[in-house]
């Protein structure tokens, strides 16, 4: 038996659906991606900076000369109140204030 125009509209419509929840589905699938790619690179650099500081700190504990140098730089360069605190350095003096 042929089917009816309705029958072909309905099974139409039920495909288009289909496809768009295949499509809001595949959308869904790229941003979580997306976001464990970013969380991912975020992690990589936060290791890369730990690991390096952890090198840096040991240099200067075993009074390596050109270490010392740039740790003295670093710290000349924290302007943040509690970068500045976690190395025990004086707060600096706020602007403005006379």
């Amino acid at each position: 038996m042929a089917k009816t125009i309705e029958q072909l509209q309905s099974e139409a419509d039920a495909a288009q659906k289909k496809a768009a929840e295949a499509k809001k589905k595949l959308r869904t699938a790229k941003l979580v991606a997306t976001k464990k790619e970013r969380e991912q690179t975020r992690k990589n650099d936060t290791r890369r900076k730990i690991t390096f500081g952890a090198f840096m700190l040991n240099k200067v504990k075993h009074k390596d000369p050109e270490s010392e140098k740039l740790y003295k730089e670093f710290l000349a360069s924290l302007t943040k109140k509690q970068d500045r605190e976690i190395f025990n350095l004086e707060p600096l003096p706020e602007e403005g204030k006379h």
